[in-house]
């Protein structure tokens, strides 16, 4: 993973598309780009070296976590939705449950 200064002295981490590429045919991963503020990419480098990981290893985690996140939350939302719809109050959701396990 390349990385130099960007504009507004950030470091940008530069990323090669999973398309074919000269030297290794077709690639298993998308090689992305992007910029970070020069202390977060210092914290990166230093967790990661706390860690004994690579850059890429930490950053892959930290996006598989934030996608699970994402999909919970919007499966809440579409709970809610559906809960407000239907006229269930939160405190109404626990006996719901309940009732459908017994």
């Amino acid at each position: 993973m390349n990385q130099t200064k960007g504009k507004n002295n950030r470091k940008v981490i530069k990323a090669i598309s999973p398309h074919k590429t000269k030297r290794s045919g077709t690639r298993k991963t998308a090689v992305l780009t992007f910029s970070v503020p020069p202390e977060m990419g210092k914290m990166i480098d230093d967790l990661a070296k706390q860690e004994n990981r690579t850059r890429s290893e930490l950053i892959r985690e930290a996006i598989r976590r934030y996608i699970a996140e994402e999909k919970w939350a919007q499966i809440y939302r579409y709970a809610e939705q559906k809960a407000l719809e239907k006229g269930i109050t939160e405190d109404q959701i626990e006996e719901i449950i309940d009732a459908e396990r017994e």
